[in-house]
This record gives structure tokens, C-alpha cells and sequence, in this order.
């Protein structure tokens, strides 16, 4: 589940609370905690570092 969570924010541009529901989270506030212990960033951060990658 949380594999496809992540292809899904970083392939598509799903609304993160429609990545939520599709992955069986209740709300997107439990997906962005439960995201954020796992990847150390939120979904959101997740999207705006795949948009806007820092620089080397």
C-alpha cells in the first residue's frame, strides 16, 4: 500500500486526499502523518520536491 502511495503522488497529480482514500486511509491527515513517519516529509513536500528537485 504505501508503495503505491508514493508512485501515485509522484506519478500523477491525484488530489493527495483521493491517494489517501485509494490507499484505505480514512482521512489525509492520517495518510500525511503515517506518510510523514515513513519518508520523513509529508505528501505535500513529497510534491514539491519531485516538481522542484533542490539543486547540486
Amino acid at each position: 500500500m504505501r508503495k503505491r502511495a508514493r508512485h501515485m503522488l509522484i506519478a500523477s497529480s491525484v488530489p493527495i486526499v483521493e491517494v489517501a482514500t485509494a490507499c484505505g486511509f480514512v482521512s489525509a491527515s492520517h495518510f500525511s502523518k503515517c506518510y510523514r513517519e515513513l519518508y520523513a516529509q509529508t505528501p505535500q513536500q513529497e510534491r514539491l520536491e519531485r516538481k522542484y528537485p533542490a539543486a547540486s
